[in-house]
């Protein structure tokens, strides 16, 4: 039984399968973002999330025992401020109603959050 319902790489592995309603898809698959220090949208739509601070930090993209990650303000919290963005173009709420889903490991360091720069997600800055 298990053999019918277990078919795709994404019910083995737990990754967010693409589909038409699919916005952007970030996977952390690189070892390090591209000369314009982006990260690949495997939606096939071309949104790159840019990666803020990469250079002279402690951020990088480790493999780990789910893949690669994404690891960031780990040296100094307190200074260091790598973040990611995401340029919504309009379309990412083109209605009202519709519904974005982030989905992701934290690993928390033993800095607190309080004292530390931590951007989780932020939906209220940017033009769109």
């Amino acid at each position: 039984m298990l053999k019918y319902i277990l078919q795709t790489k994404e019910d083995f592995t737990g990754e967010f399968p693409i589909t038409v309603r699919t916005s952007a898809l970030w996977r952390f698959n690189e070892a390090t973002p591209d000369r314009n220090t982006q990260l690949t949208d495997s939606s096939g739509k071309s949104r790159h999330v840019t990666v803020h601070n990469w250079s002279g930090t402690s951020a990088s993209l480790p493999n780990g025992r789910h893949g690669r990650y994404f690891r960031m303000n780990t040296n100094n919290p307190t200074t260091e401020r790598t973040y990611l963005t995401a340029v919504n173009d309009g379309t990412f709420f083109s209605d009202i109603g519709n519904k974005i889903v982030v989905g992701g490991w934290i690993n928390p360091t033993t800095y607190t959050i309080g004292n530390t720069y931590s951007p989780i997600f932020n939906t209220r800055q940017g033009l769109g």
